[in-house]
């Protein structure tokens, strides 16, 4: 009785699924799939790829006319690109490429190209991916810029108590959009005291700058416009921000973290000297909601 192991299994895999092996082949790799599970596991995506890749190449019918064409075509390309070479040709002789691409049956060539379709496909949905998060990355003077703001000013408006319900103080001039944002700060829950807000400016940037505090520890919400000196690459991006994902950059000015969002017209920023992990807890709690809300608005 032949037996087989997890190695001979994925060597003669692909052959077993394509109905090419002996019975008694056959019978030994379904004794091993029957008995292993990462095996048995491994034939089902290989199962599964398959289909997927069949019903792709079998979407369009091609007629057996044109089966035969395109073989014969490639052949004589291939025939042709050789004998263009500095090389002589025998007389005779099949090129290398037309051998090997008479080896296989339509379905299985069909298949081949399938398979390296998906491959480019994904590959340049990868690279594409990589560029469109690439071209969201904020500058790092946004960055250094919101950090510089918090530094100057939060600290400076400490001893106000105004209530979040309050208008930000010279909103309507700078941004109408986010007069109301104090109003939506899920602050009381995660145990910050609100203080003052009121738009600022550090260097030529201006900001929405909300100010909290959690006991010694001062916190800045600050929301800017998403213009082209806040892109990295100068450009801003067509999309609603949510791509972008989250930006952080440590020990800014030497001790303040700044996280921040993006949304189709805006930027938000929490700047704190949090550690780490506690930072991280804020930003999901007061500073994404706060973008979730301004890309729902479109803003």
């Amino acid at each position: 009785m032949q037996t087989i192991d997890c190695r001979n299994f994925k060597e003669v895999l692909d052959s077993y699924l394509s109905d090419e092996l002996a019975v008694e082949t056959n019978h030994a790799v379904m004794r091993h799939a029957e008995h292993c599970a990462g095996c048995r596991s491994e034939m089902g995506a290989r199962r599964k790829l398959r289909g997927v890749l069949r019903e792709a190449v079998t979407a369009t019918t091609a007629t057996p006319e044109f089966r035969n064409r395109l073989r014969e075509r490639l052949r004589a390309e291939a025939s042709a690109d050789v004998s263009a070479r500095p090389a002589v040709k025998k007389p005779g002789r099949e090129s290398l490429f037309a051998k090997w691409f008479g080896q296989f049956s339509m379905p299985q060539l069909a298949m081949a190209m399938a398979a390296v379709l998906v491959v480019i496909v994904g590959s340049a949905y990868l690279f594409s991916s990589s560029n469109q998060a690439q071209a969201a990355t904020l500058s790092p003077a946004i960055l250094q810029q919101a950090a510089g703001d918090h530094d100057h000013c939060a600290a400076f408006w400490r001893s106000l108590t105004q209530s979040e319900t309050d208008p930000i103080h010279n909103v309507e001039t700078y941004d109408p959009s986010l007069q109301d944002l104090g109003k939506h700060s899920p602050h009381k829950a995660l145990g910050l005291k609100f203080h003052y807000a009121h738009v600022c400016s550090e260097g030529e940037r201006k900001f929405v700058h909300l100010i909290y505090s959690r006991g010694d520890d001062l916190l800045s919400l600050l929301v800017t416009q998403r213009n082209a000196q806040a892109m990295k690459d100068g450009v801003v991006p067509t999309d609603d921000g949510g791509k972008a994902g989250l930006q952080r950059e440590l020990g800014l000015m030497g001790q303040y973290t700044v996280s921040a969002f993006q949304t189709s017209r805006h930027v938000v920023l929490l700047v704190s000297s949090l550690d780490e992990q506690t930072q991280q807890i804020f930003v999901e709690k007061l500073a994404q909601p706060i973008s979730n809300l301004l890309r729902q608005r479109g803003k």
